[in-house]
Formats: C-alpha cells, sequence, structure tokens
C-alpha cells in the first residue's frame, strides 16, 4: 500500500468530497495511484487448462475464484486494520444468489437495486456489493482469475471520484448500521459469482457480509452456512523435491568422480618418479663395461619396460575416469538446467497476453467506390505501449502516463480478416463493418475481432456527359474554431471563437484531416477529424486546444465536478452509428442527434471521427461502480435520511 493509504486519510477524503473540496481528492488520487497497474498477474499453465463458462461455473469453481480474491484482499485489509476475509459456502450461495436475481431481472449493466433487496429478504441477511464489467469471451480459469486482479487492481488503486469500491473491499469505513470491520470479534465473508450472457453482457459480483449484521425481518430458506473452506493451493512440491533429488545425486557422483581422478593423478605421479629412477639408474649401469653391468642393464631394461606398461596402463584409466567425470558435469548441468525450468515462469506469447481490442483503436480506411487496391487498416498512435520510467516521474503526471501508455507492443500491425468480403463491399458507397486480426511483434496473431464502421467508401464521382444534364450546385461549409476557456456558475462552459475555415464542394465530398488549417497556436482537441459537405451552405463549431494545453481528462481537474458527462461533451466511449449516436454498449443515447456527421446536443455540436469516435478509447472494460454527481447528490440525501432514522438498505452499496 502506498505510505498515506490509510483510514484515517479515507475519512478525510470523504470529509473533504462533501465539502467539494477537490484539492484533497486530487492528492488522493496521486497517492493511490501511485501502485496502479504496478503488480503483474502471473499466469499458471495449469488454470490455463482448465476450461470455464463464467456464465455458469461451477461451485468449486466460484469458491476457487473467491479463495483467489481473499488471498489478494486479506494482506492489504489487515494494513488497513480491517479483519481478513474468509470464504464459507454460504458467502458462495449468497453471491450466486446475487448473479441469478440479476439473470432474472435482465440487468447487464449498474446495480440492480431492487434485485438486492429482494436477495437480502429471501436471505435476512444484509450484505454489500462492487461489481465490475467482464470480458464475455473469457473461457479458461487463468484468463478470469487475471481479468478480476485487474478489476481489483483498479477499484483499489484507481477508484475515482469518490472510492466506493475500495471501502467495500478494504473494509475502509466502519458502517454502524451494518458492521465494525476492525472488530476482532466480527466473523467478515466474501463470495464471487458471475451474471449475463455472452450476448448482453457479463458482470463480475463481490459480495461481502459479517457476523455482526443486525438479521432482517423473515425466514431464509436456507441458513446461512458459517463453515469455513480452507483453500487447496496448488502444490509442484514434489516435482521440484524430485529434480533436486536427481541434482544432489549428480553431485554425488562429480565428487565421486573427481576423487577417482586424484588417486589415479597419484598414482601416476609415482610411477613417472619410479620411471625416472629407474632411467637414472639404466644410464648409470651403461656406463660400466663389466658383466655385472650388463646384467644390471639389462634387468634395468626389463624394469623400465614394466614401468612404462605401467605407466600407459594408468593413463588409459586416467582418461577413462576423465570421460566418465565429463559425462557426470554433463548430467549435472543438464539436472541444473530441468530444475531452473521447472522454477521459472512460463513466457506467454502475445496472442494470449493481449486478447480484446477496442474498435476506436483502429483507424478508419477511406476509399472510393470501385476501388480494387484497399490498405491494411492501422492503429492509433496512442494504441502502443511506449517506455515509460513512472518510478522516476511527478506525482500529477501519473495519471496522464496511465491513460496515454497505450495497450499494445511497439510493431503490432493490422490486417483484414476477411478480404475478399472487404473488396466486395469496397465496390459500393457506404460505412461497413469488418473484421480484423492483430498481428504482433512475437509472430503470434489474434482472433478476429469486429470494428463497426471501419471501412467507409465514398461514391465515385462520374462528370456527366450529357449536355442538358445540370451541374450540381457546390456549397459551402464554414468551420468555426472554438476553445473552452472556463465555465459558469450553472456549469455551462464559456467558449471563445479563435478563427474559421470555410470549405466548397459538392454534397458529399469529404474534407480530410490535411485540408483542415487549425488557427497559429491551436490543435483540434481529438485526432482523425474529417467534414462532409452539404446538400446546402451550412455552418459548424469545432473544439480546439491550445498547443501549450494537455487534452487529456485532467484539464479540467480543477473545475468543479458534473458527473461523467459535461455540457456538449459525449459520454466516454460514445460514438456515431448508422446515422444515430450510441454509448459504448450500442445504446442509443437519448438527447443527442447527428448533423453533417457531427453528433450534436441541445444546439452544440461536437467534433467526432468520421467512423464515430470521439477520442482515443479507453483501455478497460467499463466500470459500473463508479458515481457521477447524481450518485453522490444521491449519497448525500441518504446520509440526510440516516439522521432521522429513514435511509434504507441501499446506503451500504458500494
Amino acid at each position: 500500500m502506498p505510505d498515506g493509504y490509510t483510514r484515517e486519510n479515507y475519512h478525510k477524503l470523504q470529509d473533504a468530497l462533501a465539502d467539494g473540496n477537490m484539492d484533497v481528492r486530487d492528492a488522493w488520487d496521486n497517492m493511490a495511484g501511485q501502485n496502479y497497474m504496478k503488480f503483474k498477474y502471473v499466469h499458471s499453465a495449469q488454470d490455463k487448462q482448465e476450461a470455464v463458462d463464467p456464465a455458469h461455473l461451477t461451485n468449486q469453481q466460484r469458491i476457487e475464484i473467491s479463495q483467489f480474491v481473499i488471498d489478494l484482499l486479506n494482506p492489504l485489509r489487515e494494513k488497513i486494520g480491517a479483519q481478513p476475509f474468509v470464504v464459507s459456502q454460504g458467502s458462495v450461495d449468497l453471491a450466486q444468489a446475487v448473479a441469478d436475481q440479476y439473470n432474472a431481472d435482465k440487468v447487464y449493466s449498474g446495480h440492480d437495486y431492487p434485485g438486492l433487496n429482494k436477495v437480502e429478504v429471501a436471505n435476512a441477511r444484509a450484505f454489500r456489493e462492487a461489481v465490475e464489467g467482464l470480458d464475455t469471451s473469457i473461457n479458461n480459469m487463468d484468463d478470469l482469475k487475471a481479468a478480476i486482479f485487474s478489476a481489483i487492481d483498479d477499484m483499489i488503486f484507481h477508484d475515482t471520484p469518490d472510492w466506493g469500491h475500495a471501502r467495500t473491499l478494504l473494509g475502509l469505513l466502519n458502517d454502524t448500521d451494518l458492521n465494525n470491520e476492525s472488530d476482532p470479534a466480527t466473523q467478515s465473508y466474501l463470495g464471487m459469482s458471475v451474471s449475463g450472457d455472452a450476448t448482453n453482457g457479463m458482470m463480475i459480483h463481490f459480495i461481502p457480509t459479517y457476523d455482526d449484521v443486525d438479521e432482517l425481518v423473515g425466514t431464509p430458506a436456507h441458513p446461512f452456512d458459517k463453515t469455513v473452506i480452507k483453500e487447496t493451493k496448488q502444490d509442484n512440491t514434489a516435482a521440484i523435491k524430485a529434480a533436486q533429488d536427481k541434482l544432489d545425486q549428480a553431485n554425488t557422483d562429480v565428487t565421486n568422480a573427481q576423487r577417482s581422478k586424484n588417486g589415479a593423478d597419484d598414482q601416476l605421479t609415482q610411477a613417472q618418479a619410479e620411471l625416472a629412477a629407474a632411467e637414472q639408474s639404466l644410464v648409470a649401469v651403461k656406463a660400466s663395461a663389466s658383466a655385472k653391468t650388463a646384467q644390471r642393464v639389462s634387468d634395468a631394461k626389463g624394469r623400465v619396460t614394466d614401468l612404462q606398461g605401467q605407466v600407459t596402463g594408468l593413463k588409459g584409466a586416467i582418461e577413462k575416469t576423465n570421460q566418465t567425470l565429463a559425462a557426470a558435469q554433463a548430467k549435472l548441468a543438464q539436472d541444473n538446467q530441468q530444475l531452473a525450468e521447472l522454477q521459472k515462469p512460463q513466457a506467454q506469447p502475445d496472442n494470449e497476453k493481449y486478447t480484446n481490442l477496442d474498435p476506436s483503436l483502429v483507424v478508419k480506411v477511406n476509399v472510393t467506390a470501385g476501388d480494387t487496391t484497399i490498405p491494411a487498416p492501422t492503429l492509433a498512435a496512442g494504441a502502443y505501449i511506449k517506455n515509460t520510467d513512472n518510478g522516476t516521474a511527478s506525482a500529477a503526471m501519473f495519471m496522464v502516463l496511465a491513460q496515454t501508455n497505450g495497450v499494445y507492443p511497439e510493431g503490432t500491425k493490422v490486417e483484414w480478416a476477411d478480404p475478399a468480403k472487404v473488396q466486395k463491399d469496397a465496390q459500393t458507397a457506404g460505412t461497413y463493418d469488418e473484421e480484423v486480426i492483430l498481428d504482433f511483434p512475437d509472430g503470434t496473431k489474434s482472433k478476429a475481432f469486429n470494428v463497426p464502421g471501419v471501412l467507409v467508401v465514398a461514391a465515385k464521382q462520374t462528370p456527366s456527359t450529357d449536355p442538358t444534364t445540370p451541374t450540381e450546385a457546390n456549397h459551402t461549409l464554414t468551420v468555426h474554431y472554438f476553445e473552452t476557456i472556463g465555465y459558469a456558475a450553472d456549469g455551462r462552459e464559456i467558449n471563445k471563437e479563435v478563427g474559421s475555415q470555410t470549405f466548397t464542394g459538392k454534397p458529399g465530398d469529404v474534407i480530410s484531416t490535411d485540408q483542415i488549417k487549425v488557427p497559429a497556436g491551436y490543435k483540434l482537441a481529438m485526432d482523425g477529424v474529417t467534414y462532409t459537405i452539404g446538400d446546402k451552405d451550412s455552418t459548424l463549431e469545432q473544439p480546439v486546444v491550445s498547443i501549450e494545453t494537455p487534452t487529456d481528462d485532467h484539464n479540467n481537474e480543477n473545475q468543479p465536478t458534473t458527473g461523467n458527462q459535461t455540457n456538449g461533451q459525449l459520454p466516454a466511449g460514445a460514438k456515431v452509428v448508422n446515422g444515430q449516436v450510441v454509448d459504448a454498449n450500442g445504446n442509443v443515447l437519448a438527447g443527442w442527434m447527428v448533423v453533417n456527421g457531427q453528433a450534436v446536443r441541445n444546439g452544440s455540436t461536437v467534433a467526432v471521427n468520421a467512423d464515430g469516435q470521439v477520442a482515443a478509447s479507453a483501455k478497460r472494460l467499463p466500470q459500473t461502480g463508479s458515481n457521477d454527481s447524481l450518485a453522490l447528490a444521491g449519497l448525500g440525501a441518504a446520509s440526510l435520511l440516516g439522521m432521522f432514522g429513514l435511509a434504507g438498505l441501499n446506503k451500504k452499496r458500494g
């Protein structure tokens, strides 16, 4: 946990939020954000082999992911001063009851408060809930645990603006209406479940409950089972011990061989010394011409011959010993390598690391009807991971780096999944959804991803040869460039026009980004903007920012918080599809319309990419637990009602 991440400072944060003090909120965000995306999930080859259907987990699988979650949370809860979570069959069943109620109510995003109240009544037990969106393509236990790990990292270290998820998971507040999480007499339980389906979307539910809650009126269908389920951990101790035994035996063999070699060396030295003495004796004998001397010469020669035979035999023994030693050393090196392979984590290919694609990261491809050469799509510049030393970055820059550092390794390319379909679609004007494949630098490829509106086919302009056919009149499009310089007391933007530009052309002509001339000292507030000439003269407003001004969400951190959607600004992930403005889930947004290719609300125009993208995409699954200004107001109202004893059960939601 970062220094300063304490229950006392969290209380100060909540007081500051109630007073509208954003400086304290910003300081907390920067402090907690130091650990955001700092920790890496260690993949498991064994979990990779376990197939799962997140929408239909078995009871044992729900127990396994519940125990996985408490293993992550309990060390952090201990530092906060909260009691550790345990898993029981009752907590797992309670979590599944929540998921079943969501499915019955057909709720696929956000909190199902009426459904949660039904579960409380049916089980006569109060609880909290934290919920997060889940990738519907997950099909194995390793990917499911990786998604849960990412969700916990997001909710504990990046849960701005009010940090409600962190409160639920870490026990930051002692809510007297539910429990005191620092009381050692209190037993805290946690269960996990998944609701939804692959068609409508899935959510994962974190459900904490406690022994000292006030029992609700009613009799539950099944009593809450408090028996703690002990965790069964994966253990490769036997394999490592076997490898260590082999290594020890190899070391023993090397030692014995070395001893044998040393003995042979000693014998060789002794034999060579005797040989030298014999040769000296032979020389002395040769100096005498007597018969006795001749006999001695003969004897000495015989002794020399014998000793030479012994030396030859010893040299052969030493050579054999050296071969035995070399073989033992080679076996030792092999066993060392096998032990190292068992102990090191397996490398994971890129197509298993990066299993999702945000369509907004793919740059649209513009062609003219009838073109035979269709270029491959590309990723936006911000989609690549850059080598940024976050350890030396200032706290104020941390959140900017985290949101702009991309999601794919440098060198990742994009190709059409079905070139024949692309070629066919390119023959007729229109906007087409196509499937693409990611080519990663390590040579692996992803599965096919559908990208809405990625292929834009303009009608081919054919000049008329009939002298009686009237020429289509030109029309003008005047673009007014404006900069947001502040906000009025009621929250409306205060804009200043810094220049304008007029384009002339036929209806349907597309004005590319290269033709747009932004006033000196400014740049477009978003990349990839294009315009289209209409069937009459028209105007639109284009937001720009000063070149000296950062363009991410932190520009307005000192402005009053007004929720996820400010006046005239599209919600995150919204885009234009088939002439309508839709949110990140494809639902049509009320109060928005499309004029001249631009998203318009209440008379204000927001420039968007030609394929409907507003800005670089969010790099995470949408989290449903973040509260906007209405939710904060609702919390304030709930607190006021609580003073008079009128608050309902919903005030404890995470």
